[in-house]
């Protein structure tokens, strides 16, 4: 009887850990993809600002070789 119970206790032991380990792996897939796309976003708004910059430096530069070559 005593065989009996531990034997059911590890049972029941081996489910829970399986249980869990699925939900943590779950859990983890769903965070990697949340991370996943706020960095894609975060990309886009980035390259956008750059592109903005780097307009805005050659509008810069443009304006100044025009004052020096205007004199």
């Amino acid at each position: 009887m005593g065989n009996l119970l531990t034997a059911s206790a590890k049972n029941n032991k081996e489910d829970t850990v399986e249980f869990v380990a699925e939900r943590i792996e779950r859990r983890l897939a769903e965070t990697k993809a949340d991370i996943e796309a706020r960095i894609a976003a975060m990309e886009t708004r980035l390259t956008w600002r750059l592109f903005a910059f780097w307009i805005g430096q050659a509008a810069f530069f443009y304006g100044l070789v025009k004052v020096f070559l205007a004199k």
